[in-house]
Order: C-alpha cells, then sequence, then structure tokens
C-alpha cells in the first residue's frame, strides 16, 4: 500500500477566494502621475468647483422660496422678476 502524500492531489479542484484571485495585467495605457503640488492644484480646483455648485444650489433654493413665499402673500400682483 502507497503512503499518501499532505498534498492534495492534482484532480481535487480548489476553489479560489477573490481576495487571492491572481492580479490582471495593467494596460501600457497608465495614467501618468502627478507631481504633488499639480495634485494639490487638482484638489484645489475640485474643491472650488464643489463649494462654487453648492452655493449656486443654496442661492437659487433661496430665490424659488422667497418667491413662493411672495406668491402665497401677495396672491393678487402680478410678480414680474
Amino acid at each position: 500500500m502507497a503512503a499518501r502524500s499532505a498534498r492534495p492531489s492534482r484532480s481535487v479542484s480548489m476553489v479560489i477566494s477573490p481576495c487571492r484571485a491572481p492580479r490582471t495585467r495593467r494596460s501600457a495605457r497608465t495614467m501618468a502621475a502627478l507631481g504633488r503640488s499639480a495634485r494639490d492644484w487638482l484638489y484645489s480646483l475640485i474643491l472650488l468647483t464643489i463649494v462654487l455648485l453648492s452655493w449656486g444650489y443654496v442661492i437659487y433654493a433661496t430665490r424659488i422660496a422667497a418667491r413662493w413665499q411672495l406668491e402665497k402673500d401677495y396672491p393678487d400682483q402680478m410678480l414680474n422678476f
């Protein structure tokens, strides 16, 4: 009788967890590395865009709410603004 080895035979299928899946090769086209100052400038620009958009929304919502309130308080008058 032959002694069995501790390794599983090759015919046994093993489940590979997604965490240990082999990495795919990256294509040659990758994004160029940015320097620290360029990255900081880009982050500042993104933050400024977010702030301006949010303030624009606040101002627009305030105008709409004010118009609704004026139409509620003065329903007889035509608002031309």
